[in-house]
């Protein structure tokens, strides 16, 4: 599963680390692959209706900065983004959730790579951007289950700057295609659970070996080398 960023580019969920990485998972999980399906002006009217004033860059009140702060969003850092105002919609009336979902990543994730993305094009002379990356398999039937026991009615409709929740092929148009350096981030992700044999399928093995006749080989060699040498095959 993967997400569909405004340009239509293929993407998975991600954001910038304010908090530890799980803590950053759910988080970003949320506002991007679930915020869709809680309509914010029907459970926080006023909420929503300030989103739409910051969008429009118009000053807030006293009364309305309090209110935000209510919610843990500073308003002055605050851009009206409404997926991240639904995220903290939902973690202020619904925290149950928020442990349920933030405890079932944490089970089903490892962290695949820690450090900087070489290829990504927002990065400059002076500043880059360095990720965590984090891979698992999860059982859609089960996630789901989790999703539908909870207060809201949770479903997989994509939120914040994201404009859909599909299925990718792994193949050589999401490598081409695919946002920022999420590509390359898939590779290393792959090659990761190449060290694990028995959580990897030979249909994922023969998905890389289409996207490129070495595709296969570079990730095997990927797995056994250091962080550097993986960005030296991947990430360039």
């Amino acid at each position: 599963m993967s997400l569909c960023s405004r340009r239509r580019e293929p993407c998975f969920v991600g954001g910038f680390q304010e908090e530890d990485a799980i803590a950053t998972a759910t988080r970003e999980f949320i506002e991007e692959a679930l915020s869709g399906s809680i309509d914010l002006k029907h459970y926080a009217a006023q909420l929503y209706a300030l989103c739409k004033v910051k969008q429009q860059n118009e000053h807030l009140s006293e009364a309305e900065k309090d209110y935000l702060k209510s919610f843990h969003i500073n308003p002055e850092k605050f851009s009206g983004d409404i997926g991240e105002a639904t995220y903290h919609f939902i973690v202020k009336e619904d925290p149950v959730f928020v442990t349920e979902l933030s405890g079932y990543l944490k089970n089903a994730l490892t962290v695949a790579y820690q450090g900087p993305c070489r290829a990504d094009p927002r990065n400059t002379d002076d500043r880059w951007i360095s990720s965590t990356v984090m891979t698992g398999l999860i059982d859609l039937s089960e996630l789901t289950l989790l999703l539908e026991r909870q207060k809201y009615p949770y479903r997989f409709v994509a939120g914040s700057d994201l404009v859909d929740v599909k299925r990718h092929e792994f193949g050589p148009s999401f490598l081409r295609d695919a946002f920022a350096s999420h590509g390359a981030l898939l590779c290393l992700a792959t090659a990761h659970n190449l060290r694990k044999k028995d959580v990897i399928s030979e249909v994922v093995l023969t998905q890389c070996e289409k996207a490129t006749g070495t595709m296969k080989n570079i990730l095997e060699g990927c797995a056994s080398q250091t962080a550097h040498s993986l960005l030296q095959h991947v990430l360039i």
